[in-house]
């Protein structure tokens, strides 16, 4: 007879998997900022052309979360065709995808950053006009806002601390600078953390359909 109910009667659908992944992802997310930064105060010595930063390997790693990502949402959602009258699941896979493909964009944007920065310090013949320290405080604020945000906190206040100390560093940036490529790749890489800034801070849950088309980007 058990069997018989269970048959007629699917289990609601759990969550449970997939939610404790987008935990694990902002966890993830957060520790590749903060490699970054500890790496940037220890390590300074020269590069040579070939080699990489060690932040590179845990960068490329990210990748696989999106493909756990969609693998956990995907029997999740499995689960829900069979089972019609879990509505008010189906009212929570909607608000994990939308947490999962901002979870994808911040992992995109993370490890741009992560390439950039790679590309520019600790080279020969490369002395990048965003002084370390600078960046090593920054890439520490948006490090602790996401931690913050996987700990329920609201982070407009400590957005708004970033955004002034971005705007700073402009201000410095671009106050009669003699090399203007130098000054260029740093101001490119301040609007990558400016956007990541805005995308820590923005809420998932309400994102338009157009944007949460973008898909996850899992290349190297």
């Amino acid at each position: 007879m058990g069997i018989a109910v269970a048959f007629l009667i699917p289990e609601r659908p759990s969550l449970g998997p997939a939610q404790a992944h987008v935990d694990r992802w902002l966890a993830a997310l957060a520790d590749q900022l903060d490699s970054i930064a500890a790496e940037l105060e220890s390590d300074q010595r020269e590069l040579s052309p070939a080699e990489k930063h060690r932040w590179i390997a845990t960068s490329r790693a990210l990748g696989a979360l999106a493909t756990e990502g969609r693998s956990h949402y995907a029997a999740a959602l499995e689960s829900l065709h069979f089972n019609p009258r879990a509505r008010r699941v189906a009212d929570k896979l909607v608000t994990l995808d939308r947490q999962l493909r901002w979870l994808g964009r911040l992992t995109i944007q993370i490890r741009a950053i992560s390439y950039t920065i790679d590309q520019l310090y600790d080279r020969p013949n490369l002395s990048p006009r965003l002084p370390r320290k600078d960046l090593v405080e920054l890439i520490r604020g948006l490090a602790a806002m996401l931690r913050h945000r996987r700990a329920g906190i609201d982070v407009e206040a400590e957005s708004r601390a970033v955004e002034h100390r971005l705007v700073a560093a402009i201000d410095e940036l671009t106050g009669g600078a003699n090399d203007a490529r130098a000054v260029l790749e740093s101001l490119s890489l301040l609007g990558r953390l400016d956007q990541l800034r805005k995308e820590i801070a923005s809420d998932p849950t309400k994102m338009q359909a157009d944007i949460e088309a973008a898909e996850f980007d899992t290349s190297p």
